[in-house]
């Protein structure tokens, strides 16, 4: 999933409340079909853990789990040296 990021202290970490992802669905088919997401379930994009953090972690369009930051983090440290 890293190799996503082209130049990693460049990946900005934006911090969202749980409120801003309120009203999301997922649309499947054909035939489409929506269907609605609970608003208090909130999944890692990249390892799909439940995230249960308020404020909630998202790099780019995806929210990303503690241990998922975590890893990005170490990346990026490693990266440095």
């Amino acid at each position: 999933m890293f190799e996503l990021f082209e130049d990693m202290d460049q990946v900005e970490v934006k911090w969202l409340p749980r409120s801003a992802f309120a009203g999301r669905v997922v649309i499947v088919g054909p035939p489409a079909m929506v269907i609605p997401v609970p608003d208090d379930l909130i999944v890692c994009d990249w390892c799909g853990a439940v995230i249960e953090d308020d404020p909630v972690a998202v790099v780019g369009s995806d929210a990303v789990c503690r241990d998922c930051l975590l890893e990005l983090k170490s990346k990026q440290e490693s990266d440095v040296e």
